[in-house]
């Protein structure tokens, strides 16, 4: 029963075309039905938490697809996985942000290792670029602690042919570089 005016009841399950209402839980009735929220103008969709937990949204997706939310401007992006960016965890769980126009991940965040890496545009050719700070507004910093005597944070870097070279600060202070991950004081030759 449903009626409708200043007070409305109704006995669920609630079924309207595809939509059904049951509880607490909105659902499609038709196979593979995406559901759609479409506001008006300005008008802007509000999710309101009143705490009791620490998730204000809570996506669960399948173990074969990941799950991800998908951006796309309305006059130029029309159509999933080729326009626009999404961002979210893939099948393996790992956490990207990710450009469906170029078929390119911009930001990686490994969950077995916890590592993150920035991809550049792969298509065009163009090297990736991570920029902390910004040129006479923000000033940045790169900080690489230290965990134990016996370790030295260093920037990893390639040459052409494959090359790696690791950079460090040694236990005096002074600028290293080392064919290897450093892990004495004295590794690699000073640099300058």
């Amino acid at each position: 029963e449903l009626s409708t005016g200043s007070t409305s009841t109704a006995s669920t399950p609630l079924t309207v075309g595809n939509l059904k209402l049951d509880g607490n839980t909105i659902s499609t009735e038709d196979s593979n039905g995406s559901m759609t929220f479409d506001t008006n103008g300005t008008g802007k969709y509000i999710f309101n938490h009143d705490g009791g937990g620490a998730m204000t949204m809570h996506l669960v997706c399948s173990d074969s697809d990941g799950g991800w939310l998908h951006f796309m401007n309305s006059t130029t992006g029309s159509t999933a996985d080729t326009d626009g960016w999404k961002i979210g965890m893939d099948s393996s769980e790992s956490f990207q942000i990710y450009n469906e126009e170029l078929d390119s991940t911009a930001i990686f965040l490994n969950t077995t290792n916890n590592n993150v890496k920035f991809f550049g545009n792969t298509t065009a050719d163009s090297p990736c670029q991570v920029t902390i700070g910004d040129d006479g507004e923000t000033e940045g910093h790169l900080i690489l602690s230290r965990k134990g005597a016996a370790e030295f944070p260093s920037i990893k870097m390639f040459s052409d042919d494959g090359t790696a070279s690791y950079l460090f600060v040694d236990d005096d202070g002074k600028l290293r570089i080392h064919s290897s991950l450093p892990t004495d004081t004295g590794d690699g030759t000073i640099v300058g």
